[in-house]
């Protein structure tokens, strides 16, 4: 144990280890690391009566992290301290409900001490996407969209909505991506509503607009420019609710590289991934 604790003491000095610049980079980060009174907890202190600080991380303008372990067990895990239980409502519903998908962090407990509210979840070291180390090609990029529209269709299910879809907020672990933080979603009560209903739209265009973003990140790489214009084309379908996961995947499939190239097995390239 004492030596993956080590690993993780070391690989968390590196600029893009788990977001740590994340406060470097934005306004917000910067402005609210100026502002801080509270110190972080010491690297020793047992939060829940189980959980032990091992490292500080960062602060990200609205919550400490940490890395933690379990007194008397095994695994390494994320320890996100708030100063209040306020934003964290889905969260906490997340956590209730045992919520996951492959496409999200895994929550696994959720304490309030006094005026601290404390959120585990599991560690990941992978880079977020505006820190990756990849060059992205037109087919990861097409693995990225259908990835990250079936985690968008599970908590769509779930009543989830409204998703932070930035770089800064999705774990590229290669294969898949990861969500990680959900406090700014709303939970809808009825899945009919109109209300989720636009806020699953809003979804579906912050995606759009990911993509065409890490498009021109990467346009270098892109074997045909066509890809670009075909996600373009993907905002019309927006604005023609109601609007399915389906719907979005039929129109990337029109121009996907992976369906011509998936060998003769003739076995399905997207699969649903919810648990």
């Amino acid at each position: 144990m004492k030596e993956i604790i080590d690993r993780v003491v070391g690989l968390g000095r590196s600029a893009d280890h788990f977001g740590g610049a994340l406060w470097k980079r934005t306004e917000m980060g910067c402005s609210a690391m100026t502002e801080r009174e509270r110190k972080p907890l010491e690297a020793g202190t047992v939060v829940g009566g189980k959980y032990k600080v091992e490292r500080f991380l960062f602060w990200d303008g609205r919550c400490d992290h940490y890395v933690a372990t379990i007194i008397g067990g095994k695994g390494i895990y994320e320890l996100r301290e708030f100063l209040n239980d306020q934003g964290i409502e889905v969260e906490r519903e997340i956590i209730a409900k045992q919520l996951y998908h492959r496409g999200m962090v895994r929550r696994h407990d959720l304490l309030i001490e006094g005026n601290r509210s404390y959120i585990v979840l599991d560690y990941q070291e992978a880079p977020n996407l505006e820190n990756t180390r990849r060059i992205l090609s037109d087919r990861d990029l097409f693995s990225i969209a259908h990835n990250l529209v079936d985690t968008l269709e599970y908590l769509h299910r779930h009543g989830i909505a409204h998703i932070d879809l930035s770089t800064r907020n999705i774990k590229d672990m290669g294969e898949t991506q990861k969500i990680v933080d959900f406090t700014g979603c709303r939970v809808f009560s009825s899945p009919a509503t109109d209300d989720l209903g636009e806020a699953r739209r809003e979804d579906f265009l912050e995606l759009v607009n990911l993509l065409e973003r890490l498009m021109l990140n990467n346009m270098n790489e892109l074997g045909d420019s066509s890809l670009l214009q075909l996600v373009n084309g993907l905002e019309e379908m927006l604005d023609c609710p109601p609007l399915s996961a389906e719907d979005f995947k039929e129109r990337l499939s029109q121009c996907n590289p992976m369906e011509a190239n998936r060998g003769d097995d003739g076995g399905k390239v997207w699969v649903d991934t919810a648990v």
